[in-house]
C-alpha cells in the first residue's frame, strides 16, 4: 500500500510540474501570439500607407497631359490593330496584311520610345 501511495504522490508531483511547465508555455505562447499581432498591424498600417502613396502618385501622373496623351494614343494603336486585321478566306482566324504589320511595329516602337521618354522624365522629376 505505500508503494502505491508513493508512486501516486510522485505521479502528482511530476503532473504538477507538468502543469507548471504548461503553464509558462502557454503564457509564452500569449506573448508571442500577442507580439506577431502587433507586428502584422504594423505591417498592415505600413503597406496601407505605401498603396495610398502609390494611388495618390498614379493619380497624380495620370492628370498629366503627356500620360493622357500616351494612353489615347495606346488606345488608339489597339483600335488601328483591330482594324488592320483582315478576315482569312480559309478559316475564321484574321491575319494582318504584310504592310499594316509593318506599320503597326512601326508605330509601336515609336510608342515604346515615348513611353520611355515619359518614365525618364518623370523618375528624373
Amino acid at each position: 500500500m505505500k508503494m502505491i501511495e508513493h508512486s501516486l504522490r510522485a505521479v502528482g508531483e511530476e503532473n504538477e510540474k507538468i502543469e507548471e511547465e504548461n503553464g509558462f508555455k502557454r503564457r509564452l505562447l500569449r506573448r508571442n501570439q500577442a507580439k506577431i499581432k502587433q507586428q502584422k498591424a504594423g505591417f498592415c498600417d505600413a503597406q496601407s500607407k505605401i498603396i495610398t502613396e502609390q494611388e495618390t502618385r498614379v493619380g497624380e501622373l495620370l492628370k498629366e497631359p503627356l500620360v493622357q496623351d500616351l494612353l489615347a494614343r495606346s488606345n488608339q494603336l489597339e483600335l488601328a490593330r483591330g482594324a488592320m486585321l483582315s478576315p482569312n478566306a480559309s478559316s475564321d482566324a484574321r491575319v494582318p496584311s504584310e504592310d499594316a504589320i509593318i506599320e503597326l511595329k512601326h508605330r509601336y516602337e515609336m510608342l515604346s520610345k515615348e513611353n520611355i521618354d515619359v518614365l525618364c522624365k518623370v523618375l528624373t522629376a
